[in-house]
């Protein structure tokens, strides 16, 4: 509703600590916990999981997405595993917090033609039963920001 969405005690909520699998010891948060969002859908994790998956400890975002852009079919299939998960936090947000707009920021952001158009329809798959009455899915949209976007809205929680 056009302000900022504060969690209890005036603090910021941590939606991409959410847990998605908590016993997936491959998907290691910065946090230090395992099975969080951001494990799962930030691209710094999500590379370093493919890159330990594939033994490639050098792979990069950019590579991986140059990967899957000529048509690597284990790149197509690592990013098809990221719209899994980007879509079922997407519901998750969805049950906590009702929003009208995801906008996606960071990382990946510039390669979301890659996975947003799966993530589209496994979004829509796991809010099939949300959809009757009022309709909680939301839209989808790239920032503008691109990898600026943290910064600014760390900024932004400042004021």
């Amino acid at each position: 509703n056009g302000e900022l969405l504060r969690a209890g005690r005036n603090l910021h909520p941590e939606a991409s600590h959410i847990k998605l699998n908590i016993t997936d010891k491959a998907a290691l948060c910065g946090c230090g916990d395992y099975g969080c969002i951001e494990a799962y859908v930030s691209a710094t994790n999500f590379v370093k999981r493919i890159a330990t998956q594939w033994k490639s400890p050098k792979l990069t975002g950019p590579e991986l997405a140059d990967l899957a852009k000529n048509n690597d079919q284990n790149a197509l299939d690592a990013f098809e595993e990221y719209a899994q998960y980007l879509a079922q936090a997407i519901a998750s947000y969805v049950a906590l917090f009702a929003p009208e707009v995801i906008i996606l920021a960071g990382g990946f952001a510039s390669a979301s033609d890659l996975f947003l158009p799966a993530t589209e329809n496994n979004l829509e798959r796991l809010l099939s039963r949300r959809r009757s009455g009022v309709d909680l899915r939301p839209q989808i949209e790239i920032s503008s920001f691109n990898n600026e976007a943290g910064i600014l809205g760390a900024a932004r929680s400042l004021i």
